[in-house]
């Protein structure tokens, strides 16, 4: 080991340009390995998730709150179904509102993903109550009055309020995103609405019995499916596996999901990034070998076996694979909130927070992939030493052979590797300006759009006032949803023909900051009017004296439409990742 010491410090520039080449490879490998590795243990770590499901359409992931009792009375062999819809973002608490993540969820939900299990307190009875479910981050962040179990606090619109009987603790990297609170799923919320006559984002888990044929399981929840939405919606429907759900294209805040597609190419970044660490190791060492064959050839004189010179090679590989992956590991840590930046998506409470795990089975694998790279590194300049005798280090045909072919050969395996790591991120380059710069058909410039779901329009006229207070803002506008992101989806029918309509409500102040491209307007008031993007508009025969679909559209979002005010561009209804982009 000296000897290597010495060696290294006598070829200093050597050493650097091996050792940071070997760190920065190896902390690239640690970060995407690790997001990888995360990202697949969404779903290969859930229990039982072969046996998982839930119900969308082909863009979406969830329906309404009334497929769960449907499919329940006609489909045999679900083991557990339950509801998972959003609630709120707010709860009060002995008088103090406290932002909260509120989910509505039945009693089920917990037995199909059990690793929300409870610390203190009891789920049942849960169904048709008012009892809640804190998380255990979230109980610790409120002003205690005593006891926590039993507590009430309040939701805005109910009057009745809800009781804690349970404090649950809730992993992070799961399906379900972050939860704070979990109340039982309230049927009053929609009462008075015609049952799959719309779309509001509920989601349905399904979990089913171990001996049921899957094949014949999910034709069944899609005939019970098509039977409950009619002939609208049936060209849409979904029924999702949990890798599905997972990987799935629509940009959904409630729940987590992963990219199959980036993970894929991130694999192939890490097995490139690694490949490329490793020749340049070996070729740094093939090149330099040759200053050491003299002292190989005098361990050979002096009695050492071929084996024990190869061995030395490779623990010294090893030894100095391991020092680098320390300041790897050091390297990667530190990049962590970049990279999280760096991967994070339009919706950020959604995505897989990269962590830097140092659990036994972490461990493990940096153990192995030291053992494992410091040996193969080591290894092929330990064989290719030991073909030689002492005699053919005096005579030269070991640096003689070394420069004609083997250097060579290395050299451009490694310019191959790096062309195609410049070529894969010029790609990537390339598809994110390409999704940024899609065609909106609309003014995005200088709008800044805040979330208020669920808030009544009185409690949000209150906060756009105190907001168009401001010296920096010029107009507020109320509405939900913008272009790239629908409010929500409704199925139509007029003159026998059915059709998806993608969403966007809004008063008037909301209408002009987008500054659509209009195609046609009738001249009628902005109020109470309805503007069809030019797809819908052909599709479904409207023009400037309709009344049929406005009222009919109306009476489905719980709003005021009394004609038809125009035609819109076709602008983007979803997400630039989704496969349905455009608004109909």
């Amino acid at each position: 080991m000296k000897s290597y010491l010495k060696f290294l410090s006598r070829n200093k520039l050597y050493t650097a340009v091996e050792a940071v080449g070997l760190v920065v490879s190896l902390a690239f490998v640690i970060l995407i390995g690790s997001y990888v590795t995360q990202n697949l243990a969404v779903v290969y770590q859930q229990p039982g998730h072969d046996r998982i499901y839930g119900l969308g359409t082909t863009s979406n992931l969830g329906l309404s709150v009334w497929d769960k009792a449907s499919i329940e009375a006609q489909v045999p062999g679900i083991e557990a179904i339950a509801r998972f819809g959003y609630a709120t973002d707010e709860i009060s608490y002995h008088k103090k509102n406290y932002e909260a993540e509120v989910r509505q969820v039945d009693a089920e939900f917990f037995k199909i993903f059990p690793q929300f299990s409870l610390v203190e307190g009891t789920a049942i009875p849960f169904d048709g109550t008012h009892n809640a479910i804190v998380s255990r981050s979230f109980a610790n962040s409120l002003e205690k009055k005593g006891d926590l179990i039993g507590q009430r606090f309040g939701i805005e619109g109910e009057e009745e309020e809800y009781i804690i009987c349970g404090i649950m603790d809730g992993p992070e990297n799961t399906l379900v995103a972050h939860i704070d609170v979990l109340i039982p799923v309230n049927e009053k919320w929609w009462a008075g609405r015609e049952p799959f006559h719309s779309v509001d984002g509920t989601k349905t888990f399904i979990r089913r019995m171990e001996n049921t044929n899957e094949e014949d399981f999910l034709a069944q929840i899609l005939e019970v499916s098509r039977q409950n939405y009619g002939s609208w919606l049936n060209k849409e429907l979904k029924v999702f596996g949990f890798k599905e759900m997972f990987f799935r294209s629509d940009c959904d805040s409630v729940l987590r999901q992963g990219n199959l597609s980036s993970i894929r190419i991130l694999t192939v970044v890490v097995f490139l990034l690694l490949l490329s660490a490793l020749v340049n190791y070996v070729n740094l060492n093939m090149a330099l070998v040759g200053k050491r064959a003299k002292e190989m050839a005098t361990r050979r004189l002096l009695g050492a076996q071929k084996l024990s010179v190869m061995g030395k090679f490779i623990v010294e590989s090893v030894l100095f694979t391991a020092v680098c992956f320390v300041f790897a590991l050091l390297m990667a840590h530190a990049l962590v909130p970049v990279m999280n930046w760096l991967l994070a998506s339009a919706t950020p409470e959604s995505d897989i927070q990269l962590q830097l795990l140092m659990k036994p089975a972490y461990i493990v694998a940096y153990l192995s992939g030291i053992l494992l790279l410091g040996t193969l590194s080591g290894w092929l300049p330990a064989l290719y030493a030991s073909h030689y005798e002492p005699i053919d280090v005096v005579r030269g045909t070991f640096r003689y052979h070394s420069k004609m072919w083997l250097n060579k050969i290395f050299i451009v395996f490694q310019n191959v590797l790096s062309v195609i790591l410049i070529a894969i991120a010029i790609v990537m380059e390339v598809q994110m300006w390409h999704m940024i710069r899609r065609p909106t058909h609309a003014n995005t410039k200088d709008l800044f759009y805040i979330s208020g779901i669920w808030y009544s329009v009185p409690h949000l006229a209150t906060l756009a006032d105190e907001i168009a207070q401001l010296p920096c803002v010029k107009e507020v506008g109320i509405g939900r949803g913008f272009p790239g992101s629908a409010a929500y989806s409704v199925g139509i029918r007029l003159e026998e023909e059915d059709f998806i309509l993608k969403l966007l409500i809004g008063d008037s102040a909301y209408f002009r900051m987008l500054g659509f491209e209009v195609v046609k307007d009738f001249g009628h008031p902005l109020a109470n009017s309805l503007w069809l993007g030019e797809h819908a508009y052909t599709k479904s025969g409207a023009s400037d004296t309709s009344v049929t679909m406005p009222k009919k559209l109306a009476i489905m979002m719980n709003q005021d439409a009394d004609y038809i005010g125009g035609m819109l561009k076709d602008f983007p209804g979803e997400s630039a990742a989704s496969p349905d982009g455009l608004s109909n």
